[in-house]
């Protein structure tokens, strides 16, 4: 179970590193990454590690109501905000 979760870490931290950079994508290239966990160690670890200097928002259960409509149009007209980080609980 610890392997597996290691594991899938791991290559998300991996893939994420490759795909993205901290630049935004040319105009005809608008791709936006949304990444959903359960857990919330899960999501520490791929924005503390895979999403290290990438500008992207993050909601989960801990985010005020008010602060998570501010955060969806961030990451709706913001060119650089590629990806979104969120949690499915």
């Amino acid at each position: 179970s610890s392997y597996l979760y290691l594991s899938l870490s791991l290559s998300l931290s991996l893939c994420l590193s490759v795909s993205l950079s901290p630049s935004p994508p040319p105009p005809s290239l608008s791709l936006q990454v949304l990444i959903f966990a359960h857990h919330r160690n899960v999501l520490d670890l791929i924005e503390s590690k895979a999403l290290k200097g990438i500008p992207h928002i993050r909601i989960d259960g801990s985010t005020h109501p008010r602060e998570r409509q501010s955060l969806t149009q961030r990451f709706q007209s913001e060119a650089s905000t590629r990806v979104a980080l969120l949690s499915l609980t």
